[in-house]
């Protein structure tokens, strides 16, 4: 995520150096209201705001998974600063271990885990080889990629075209009636499937081979 770093408001006229709020301080504010720990400030050393004659103030403004934006603040005299932090450290994830094409399973001797920086590994990658294995590529990826759940799917056991049978679950009874699956799909995920009694188009999660249901 790229942050601008915004000067919302200055002493009027020059700050000079030794009248300013000494970067550090201004680091150490914002790392403070970071929602990750440990978390580094991105700020240019050369950015100079007015001494701050009060205890320096800081909340979190917005926050996409490793990054974040901090507002800090000062009331004498008036002044706020967004400040961009990142979230530093390392963490063990599921990494390629060499290159595949699109809609190739993912076996064990693909993947492996290796430590990586929080902010290269990226939000909702994999900390478990197991959590990949059986699953398909989505398309043509790297070796040395982090995988994350955008890279992958579940394997297809209904196909379009496929005779199935939808269930809908009441309180009392379960009732089934024959349809066909208009999109492939795994176990778990929503696929378009059409009554072939009534033509009716529904949504249906994939339960099985052969078999889909539509939620309640």
């Amino acid at each position: 995520m790229k942050v601008k770093l915004l000067l919302i408001a200055l002493l009027l006229g020059t700050v000079t150096a030794h009248a300013a709020t000494p970067v550090a301080q201004l680091r150490a504010a914002a790392e403070q209201a970071a929602p990750f720990t440990p978390a580094a400030a991105s700020l240019d050393p050369r950015v100079q705001v007015a001494r701050c004659e009060a205890p320096l103030q800081s909340e979190l403004s917005s926050v996409r998974g490793r990054q974040a934006t901090v507002l800090v603040r000062c009331t004498q005299p008036q002044w706020t600063l967004y400040v961009p932090v990142r979230a530093v450290g390392r963490d063990q994830v599921v990494v390629l271990q060499r290159s595949i094409a699109g809609d190739t399973v993912i076996r064990a001797e693909d993947v492996a885990l290796e430590s990586r920086t929080a902010l290269a590994a990226g939000y909702g990658s994999f900390d478990d080889p197991q959590s990949v294995i059986g699953l398909h590529s989505r398309r043509a990826l790297p070796a040395g990629r982090v995988l994350g759940p955008a890279d992958v799917t579940r394997p297809a056991v209904v196909r379009r075209g496929d005779r199935v049978g939808i269930e809908v679950q009441t309180a009392a009874v379960t009732i089934r009636m024959n349809g066909e699956a208009l999109a492939d799909g795994g176990v778990g995920q929503r696929i378009p499937v059409r009554n072939v009694s009534s033509g009716k188009r529904l949504e249906a999660i994939v339960r099985s081979a052969g078999t889909v249901e539509v939620p309640r």
